[in-house]
């Protein structure tokens, strides 16, 4: 579990990520956050991009996956 602290910036609350809970995220500046149902994670945005991600790597390695699946 990760405690967050919320600090004022020109009158707004403003959470700051630790570094390691944005590596787990994958954002960077400009990312967009979603919480939902209690939960922060990425936008739909930023999962779409890592499902095209993993996509083209298991059609370039498909060989290679499929002897692992043996």
């Amino acid at each position: 579990m990760t405690t967050l602290r919320v600090t004022m910036i020109d009158q707004k609350p403003v959470v700051f990520l630790p570094p390691e809970l944005a590596d787990r995220l994958g954002v960077v500046e400009g990312s967009e956050l979603v919480f939902d149902e209690g939960a922060l994670r990425p936008s739909d945005a930023i999962v779409d991009a890592q499902v095209d991600l993993m996509t083209d790597v298991m059609r370039r390695r498909r060989d290679v996956l499929r002897r692992l699946a043996e």
